[in-house]
């Protein structure tokens, strides 16, 4: 059974809080339950769930409490598109693969031990140059991450390595037909260039000590496509937090609070119990 539509497994849908993640989803034939709240913003819910399987990632696109026509056919887009870029990308190690499809607004991916690059207390000295080899297979495959200036979608995993995830707002124009393929490859390559100005922008916040001259002015230039999505999404972020705040909904893009957090797992704890 699908997502944002009733129950599955027995979990429960709480809408007046805006969720549409039951308790319990099926993965891999066994249930999982979920254990942890890692997002919850305007657009998607992540959770962690863990089972006879093992850990997993679900994400499922946030509907309530403005649902509508347009709002699902919005998700449903995106959904189908990230699972799209996804599958492009699925020879680079670095990427968590998809495991399975829930409904038309949900999936679970792979669950990689570790940390985002905001919370890590270090990094090694060879994390970034594996970091930039994944955004050269990114590239390579003809995709555009877009979204990369978020710490939080740049993993430290516990083995020390570099992992990218949240492919929701990338960017493939190789699916598109090729009249539409040719008329959008300049912004295609400025959204090329984005990623790797935001690429040395982490490097020179959290490793400044390689960052090399060239490396550094390409992470201090201000490109007039940063500018003009700075003077138009600035206004819109900011009615979106008051929307959140209001509604409860979050905490915008970051993590829920630990008390949030810890109060949902000692939740959960007693449920198994």
């Amino acid at each position: 059974m699908g997502l944002a539509g009733g129950r599955e497994l027995n979990g429960r849908i709480d809408r007046s809080r805006g969720q549409v993640l039951p308790d319990v989803v099926e993965i891999k034939g066994y249930p999982h339950r979920c254990v942890d709240i890692l997002k919850e913003d305007f657009y998607a819910i992540t959770r962690i769930y863990e089972g006879p399987a093992g850990k997993f990632i679900v994400k499922a696109s946030q509907l309530y409490p403005y649902r509508n026509f347009l709002r699902e056919w919005a998700a449903a887009f995106l959904v189908k598109r990230e699972l799209r870029n996804h599958k492009r990308l699925e020879h680079i190690e670095e990427i968590p693969r998809i495991v399975r499809k829930i409904g038309r607004f949900g999936f679970v991916r792979e669950y990689v031990p570790g940390t985002t690059l905001n919370r890590a207390d270090k990094v090694n000295d060879e994390y970034f140059d594996g970091l930039k080899a994944i955004l050269e297979k990114v590239h390579a495959a003809g995709v555009a991450h877009i979204d990369i200036e978020k710490p939080e979608n740049i993993l430290v995993g516990d083995d020390g390595k570099p992992y990218i995830i949240d492919f929701q707002i990338s960017w493939c124009p190789y699916h598109w037909l090729a009249v539409f393929r040719w008329l959008t490859w300049p912004l295609f390559s400025i959204a090329l260039r984005e990623d790797w100005y935001h690429f040395y922008k982490h490097k020179r916040k959290r490793r400044k000590d390689l960052v090399t001259e060239e490396e550094y002015r390409l992470g201090k230039r201000t490109s007039w496509a940063i500018r003009l999505h700075r003077f138009v999404t600035r206004p819109y972020f900011f009615i979106r937090r008051r929307i959140q705040k209001k509604r409860h909904m979050g905490r915008g893009e970051d993590r829920p609070s630990d008390e949030k957090r810890a109060a949902y797992r000692n939740t959960s704890s007693s449920k198994k119990s």
